[in-house]
C-alpha cells in the first residue's frame, strides 16, 4: 500500500470509520505496514511502523487526512522503526502478532480485561454500506460492522471492530455467526474433510436427512438477517443456541 491522494470522499469516509473505531481500539491498515492506536476521540499514537519508503510515504499521506479530521497523531517515546521482513508471508504474521499483542492489554472502563471476557457471547452487527476507495481510485461497496461483547464486571457493552475482535478472540470464534435461534460455524479445510470422508454431504445423507438442515454455504444475505462479509462464501454447521447456557 503506497501513498493516496487526500479528497472530500476519502475524508466522508474516514470520518466515518475512524468515529467507529472505539477508543484503545487499533487501525492496521492491511499490508501498510503502519499501526495506529486510538487514545482518545481526537488522539492517536504511532505503534509501530516498517522502515521502508512506501510505509513513510502511506504514513505521510495519513497524517495530511488525520489532518483533514482535526486528528492528532503522537509518537511514543522510544519508539523505533521495524526493518520488515522479506518474505510476504511473514510480513503478515509479523504484522497479527503485533497486533495481538497490543490486543492482550486492552480493558473495559472499570478496569477489567477484555480478554477476560466470555468472548463466545459476541453479536455481529451491520452498521451500513459505504463507498470506500481503492487503491486503483475507483470505489467499491463497502459494509462496516461492529462486534459487541459484554464486561462481565460492571455488564458494559463494548462495541469494537471486527479485526479486533478477531485479534482478541482467534479464529474460531471470529469465524463464528450467531443469530436470534442459530449458530453458525465456519469449517475448516480438515473438519470439511472429515465429514466427507464419513459420507455427510452425499445425495443419500442429504435428502430428507437432519444433514441437510446442519450444514450450508453463506452467501451475503441469508433467512435469519445479513451475513457478515468475512463468513461470506463459507461451509458453516449450523447448531440451535442454548438460551439457558449463555443467560447464566
Amino acid at each position: 500500500m503506497t501513498a493516496f491522494e487526500v479528497n472530500e470522499e476519502l475524508i466522508v469516509w474516514a470520518k466515518e470509520h475512524i468515529d467507529s473505531i472505539p477508543v484503545g481500539g487499533t487501525w492496521s491498515p492491511q499490508g501498510a505496514g503502519v499501526q495506529y492506536h486510538k487514545q482518545d476521540e481526537t488522539t492517536w499514537a504511532l505503534m509501530s511502523m516498517y522502515d521502508h519508503p512506501e510505509t513513510h510515504a502511506f504514513h505521510n499521506s495519513v497524517m495530511d487526512l488525520f489532518g483533514e479530521l482535526g486528528v492528532t497523531v503522537q509518537t511514543p517515546d522510544g519508539f523505533e522503526m521495524v526493518v520488515p521482513p522479506l518474505d510476504p508471508t511473514q510480513v503478515a504474521e509479523q504484522e497479527f502478532q503485533q497486533r495481538q499483542a497490543i490486543a492482550s492489554g486492552w480493558a473495559c472502563d472499570c478496569g477489567e480485561p477484555l480478554a477476560n471476557f466470555n468472548l463466545e457471547r459476541k453479536y455481529d452487527e451491520y452498521v451500513e454500506t459505504i463507498d470506500a476507495q481503492l487503491d486503483s481510485g475507483n470505489t467499491a461497496p463497502v459494509e462496516l460492522w461492529r462486534t459487541h461483547i459484554t464486561c462481565p464486571a460492571c455488564s458494559a457493552d463494548i462495541a469494537m471492530e471486527p479485526q479486533d475482535y478477531h485479534l482478541l478472540a482467534g479464529d474460531e470464534l471470529y469465524m463464528t455467526w450467531h443469530t436470534d435461534n442459530h449458530t453458525y460455524k465456519a469449517l475448516t479445510r480438515i473438519e470439511l474433510k472429515e465429514r466427507a470422508d464419513k459420507g455427510y454431504f452425499t445425495d443419500e445423507s442429504l435428502n430428507g436427512n437432519t444433514m441437510y438442515d446442519m450444514y450450508h454455504v453463506l452467501g451475503s444475505d441469508h433467512d435469519e438477517g445479513k451475513v457478515p462479509p468475512w463468513m461470506w462464501g463459507l461451509m458453516v454447521e449450523r447448531t440451535t443456541r442454548k438460551r439457558d447456557e449463555e443467560e447464566e
